[in-house]
């Protein structure tokens, strides 16, 4: 996960996202998939598409199940999230959470994480 702390607000707002990215025209899913690991100095396997959804808001959203390969979970420098990092307003933290504790955390999209912990724990 990512420990996203936005300090743009007037009230700090701390909370956790899966990784992810927008698709660009000239990339896969998958591709993009894999490039949102990356950026957090992660190399992953595709396993597989687990879940999609759309709303208005954010479009289509897909979250695959992925096998770690290697890497320690640091943001890259130059990266989109290094570079809002620079001002101090915004703070990524890539993080390994284990699944037992999930339900104790802010995880958006909410939904995405109740379906995860649906299928894991019951």
């Amino acid at each position: 996960l990512i420990h996203r702390i936005n300090n743009e607000l007037p009230v700090k707002k701390e909370y956790f996202v899966f990784p992810g990215k927008d698709v660009s025209q000239d990339e896969t899913i998958e591709t993009a998939v894999e490039k949102a690991f990356a950026d957090f100095s992660i190399t992953i396997s595709l396993q597989g598409l687990v879940y999609s959804k759309e709303d208005e808001i954010n479009g289509s959203e897909y979250y695959y199940q992925c096998d770690y390969v290697l890497g320690e979970p640091a943001v890259i420098a130059g990266s989109n999230e290094a570079i809002e990092m620079e001002t101090g307003d915004q703070v990524f933290i890539p993080i390994w959470v284990p699944l037992t504790e999930l339900n104790d955390l802010v995880v958006y999209p909410e939904s995405v994480k109740e379906k995860i912990l649906e299928d894991v724990f019951e």
